[in-house]
C-alpha cells in the first residue's frame, strides 16, 4: 500500500491478486482514521472503494482516492467543518472486519484541541447520554432536551473551561425547584450547581446560572439531572 497527497487528494495504489483457479470481482474498500482524536468519530469512515474483475492469478494495480477535505468533520462548539491535524491511519481490505493493508498518512488540517466552554453549546451535540430526549421547540425552531429523571445525564467530551468560573442555561421544568449538577465525569468532581423555580412548562426555558469551580484544561463535562428538565443551550464565561 503506497500513499500521496496531491491537489488536494489523498492518492493510494495497492496490487491485489486473484490467487483462486477461478475469474472473480473483488471490491477494494479504503477506510481512515485518526487514533487519539479528541473528538467522537467512526472507528472505520469508508472513502472510497472500487470494483475490479480479475482473472485467476492475475494481479491488478488498483487506485482509490479521495480529496483531504472529506476528511472533515462537523465542530460542534464552532459550528463549522474542519479537518483535523494529524497522522491518519489507512486501512485497505474486502471489508471493514478484513482489512489486509495499513499506512499511516500525515494531513495538514487544523489544530483542534477541544470545545471551547465559552461557545454557546445546544444541549443535543452531547457525546453520551442517557435518559432523555431530542426535541424541537416549535415556537422557535430550536432543538432542546428533555431529561426523564434523576437518573438522566448528558456527557460533553473535551470542554476547555481556561479561565471559567461562571455557568448559565436556558432550562424548564414543571413545577417544584429545578437543579443540574455539573460535574467532571472522569473524577466525579462537582463543578458547580444551577437551578431554581421551575417555569410551570417543560418548553417554558429561562434561564439560570451559578458560579463553577474548573480548572484549566480539557475536562469530560457530565450534566446530571434531578428530575423531569428541559435544557436548551448553556455556555460558561468569566465574571
Amino acid at each position: 500500500l503506497t500513499v500521496k497527497q496531491e491537489n488536494g487528494e489523498v492518492i493510494a495504489t495497492v496490487n491485489v491478486q486473484n490467487t483462486g483457479a477461478l475469474d472473480g470481482d473483488e471490491v477494494v474498500q479504503l477506510y481512515m482514521s485518526l487514533p487519539g482524536s479528541l473528538r467522537v468519530r467512526p472507528i472505520h469512515a469508508l472513502k472510497a472503494f472500487k470494483r475490479v474483475h480479475i482473472k485467476a492469478g492475475e494481479t491488478v494495480t488498483v487506485t482509490l482516492n479521495f480529496k483531504i477535505d472529506d476528511l472533515a468533520i462537523w465542530c460542534n462548539g464552532r459550528k463549522i467543518y474542519t479537518v483535523e491535524s494529524g497522522v491518519y491511519k489507512m486501512e485497505v481490505g474486502a471489508a471493514s472486519d478484513d482489512i489486509r493493508l495499513t499506512a499511516d498518512v500525515e494531513i495538514a488540517g487544523e489544530a483542534f484541541p477541544g470545545r471551547p466552554g465559552f461557545f454557546k453549546q445546544e444541549a443535543i451535540d452531547a457525546d453520551d447520554y442517557s435518559g432523555v430526549t431530542f426535541l424541537t421547540d416549535k415556537r422557535d425552531g430550536e432543538t432542546y432536551v428533555e431529561a426523564k429523571d434523576f437518573r438522566s445525564f448528558l456527557v460533553y467530551k473535551n470542554m476547555d473551561l481556561t479561565g471559567c468560573n461562571a455557568f448559565e442555561c436556558a432550562m424548564s421544568a414543571p413545577s417544584g425547584d429545578v437543579e443540574i449538577l455539573l460535574a467532571d465525569n472522569k473524577t466525579g468532581k462537582v463543578l458547580g450547581k444551577a437551578g431554581g423555580t421551575g417555569t410551570g412548562s417543560l418548553t417554558k426555558f429561562t434561564s439560570f446560572t451559578c458560579d463553577v469551580t474548573a480548572e484549566a484544561g480539557l475536562t469530560e463535562l457530565r450534566i446530571v439531572f434531578t428530575k423531569q428538565t428541559s435544557l436548551k443551550w448553556f455556555r460558561f464565561y468569566t465574571v
